[in-house]
């Protein structure tokens, strides 16, 4: 996730274009949301089960670990890959549980962001650069 502002060649969206691209992005997050529920769930199972096995290895906790761990794995990655496919579209993830979004955007003159949360039905509000979601005001 970037914490950064954009850049000077990035691709800044006006709130039409953005609002164009909405629904691909609402796929998109749709499954990052989802993925990241299974993650952090499966990181708290995996996380239990190996405190566990510092007490009192099992064969089916070792089994369990292991299948645990690869999913976990699986899951990172797809949430990685989705990441990147909204930042090729110009898009910055900010939040994987929130579904939280911003679009580069020249706001007023200044460049700030257009942002969108996954439960949100359009793109309604921005914010400045380093003011961040807390930040976030009505479009006018």
């Amino acid at each position: 996730m970037s914490t950064t502002g954009p850049g000077t060649d990035v691709k800044l969206f006006t709130k039409d274009e953005a609002d164009r691209t909405l629904p691909l992005v609402r796929v998109i997050v749709r499954d990052i949301v989802t993925d990241y529920d299974v993650y952090t769930k499966r990181s708290q199972e995996l996380n239990a089960i190996t405190a566990r096995m510092a007490a009192k290895p099992t064969k089916e906790d070792l089994k369990s670990q292991q299948s645990l761990e690869e999913e976990v794995g699986v899951v990172k990655k797809r949430i990685a890959e989705a990441a990147m496919e909204l930042e090729k579209l110009g898009i910055e993830l900010k939040d994987c549980q929130m579904g939280l979004v911003d679009f580069p955007a020249k706001i007023g003159g200044d460049i700030a962001y257009l942002c969108w949360k996954y439960d949100e039905a359009r793109i309604a509000f921005w914010h400045g650069l380093s003011e961040g979601f807390a930040g976030r005001r009505p479009l006018t």
